[in-house]
């Protein structure tokens, strides 16, 4: 048994692709808006690479991510008071100095510092002080049982990442596209492997705001992406020792398909555009 293993991956134009590391198998990514750009928190149980990175700064919104997930949380830096509450949350934090000592840290020499910092996921969870595992984050639907929404070829997001999915029949998978910070428009999301960024499932989550934990608990706007359809529902949190349920214009708890899943944090007043 292991717990959960999260890593704050960077997501800006020094960190070129292909070297965002691990992206591409991660259980769960959460995608959070940061200064005009987007990191991610990427959540490793059921599979995991080598290495993960390039590994950065935790941000006020994390505790309020990692609450009810509990496990390992790898991070590195950050102003005093996003430390202070990271720190304070019921995670075992691993900072730059703890993956040194538990020799888990892997500079990459050909990428400029600070962003060539990678986690090597193995001596990270040989630290694990609590080994439970984590609580389901979703429901999932049974074999056979259909996904029940509107038809979505795409959906884009265009704000942060300027992220677009594509509905892939084949692969059963939403492929993102990104758009460059050189400016040369959308291209294919690709991870360090050389493969596409393509989750099983994608929910967006309007909040107020990233600037504390709190904008994680009540209840805001959600679609759910997923075999092709989509769900515009509501997302609810009674604490943050409670995981979000996602639910559909009734009430109900909508059912994802197995497999991994992207979850972006947008603010309430950032649009959505699915097409069908």
């Amino acid at each position: 048994m292991r717990p959960s293993l999260a890593v704050k991956i960077d997501n800006v134009a020094l960190a070129i692709r292909p070297d965002q590391t691990g992206l591409d198998v991660a259980d769960v990514v959460y995608e959070e808006p940061v200064e005009g750009a987007t990191r991610f928190v990427a959540i490793f149980h059921s599979q995991a690479p080598e290495r993960a990175g390039p590994v950065r700064s935790t941000r006020m919104i994390d505790p309020g991510i990692m609450w009810s997930i509990r496990g390992l949380y790898v991070y590195s830096g950050g102003t005093p008071p996003k430390v202070a509450a990271i720190e304070d949350s019921p995670v075992q934090t691993l900072d730059e100095t703890d993956l040194a000592a538990a020799g888990a840290n892997d500079r990459d020499p050909g990428i400029p510092a600070p962003h060539n910092l990678f986690v090597t996921t193995d001596n990270a969870w040989a630290t694990a002080q609590d080994r439970t595992p984590p609580a389901p984050l979703f429901v999932y639907r049974a074999e056979g049982r259909a996904f029940r929404g509107e038809p979505a070829a795409s959906v884009e997001i265009p704000s942060y990442s300027q992220a677009r999915y594509t509905w892939d029949a084949d692969s059963g998978t939403w492929l993102r596209e990104e758009v460059r910070r050189s400016g040369a428009g959308r291209e294919p999301h690709l991870a360090a492997s050389g493969e596409q960024i393509a989750p099983a499932n994608l929910i967006v989550q309007k909040i107020a705001s990233t600037e504390d934990k709190s904008y994680m608990v009540g209840e805001g706007d959600a679609w759910v992406f997923s075999d092709g359809d989509f769900v515009r529902g509501r997302w609810v949190r009674a604490s943050l020792e409670e995981r979000t349920v996602f639910v559909d214009a009734a009430g109900a708890e909508v059912k994802l398909t197995p497999g991994t899943t992207w979850v972006h944090l947008i603010t309430s007043d950032e649009p959505v555009i699915a097409a069908g």
